[in-house]
């Protein structure tokens, strides 16, 4: 998905768990959402079709990136480059995994 906006959602901006779909979302814009910009249930299982945040924009949301509720902790964590984030009182949450759900990259 590629520029689109996202805002005032009740729980997260964009939401996915699917572990063999790569996502690829390219300059989100996710504004004011209830708990998070993103919420990432789920990791990928190849690393050559891994789910991506490429420029995404979170804005005025308690958690920019969140952790959801992984059942296969030891796949690979989705990759995020680019990231602009304001007024989020918190960057990313990883806390109910033992490895991390994102991968930042410059």
């Amino acid at each position: 998905m590629t520029d689109f906006v996202s805002y005032r959602n009740l729980d997260a901006g964009v939401a996915v768990g699917a572990y063999e779909g790569a996502w690829q979302f390219r300059s989100p814009v996710l504004v004011e959402n209830a708990n998070s910009g993103v919420l990432q249930h789920a990791r990928s299982m190849d690393a050559s079709y891994r789910a991506r945040y490429d420029g995404p924009v979170v804005i005025g949301s308690p958690v920019a990136f969140q952790e959801g509720d992984v059942n296969l902790p030891d796949q690979l964590p989705a990759i995020v480059t680019g990231a602009q984030v304001s007024d989020c009182p918190e960057m990313v949450d990883e806390s109910k995994a033992s490895t991390p759900t994102f991968e930042f990259r410059a």
